[in-house]
């Protein structure tokens, strides 16, 4: 076998190797993402007058900003009930 043809068979593992890891790494952050969304929406779901809740629904109306995921989240609906909602109970407990 040439020095090429190893170098080749090497470089092939490797990327391999790299690519294997980063299909994983993409599949443990997709999970995570799924994960940590499905817990804060419950949380927003079941205690949505809670100060946590508003607290939440207000940074998700600062950062997501593309229209369709706006509307995927249903962020209008969520942001108008914030804003319907009594400014006393708007806090966040301390």
């Amino acid at each position: 076998m040439t020095t090429q043809n190893r170098s080749f068979e090497v470089l092939q593992a490797q990327y391999e190797d790299i690519s294997k890891r980063l299909k994983e790494a993409k599949k443990n952050r997709d999970a995570r993402q799924r994960i940590a969304g499905n817990a804060l929406l419950g949380f927003i779901e079941d205690q949505p007058d809670s100060g946590t809740s508003k607290m939440l629904i207000d940074l998700l109306g600062r950062l997501v900003v593309k229209p369709e995921d706006r509307e995927t989240l249903g962020l209008e609906d969520l942001l108008k009930k914030l804003k319907a909602a009594p400014a006393s109970s708007a806090t966040v407990p301390s």
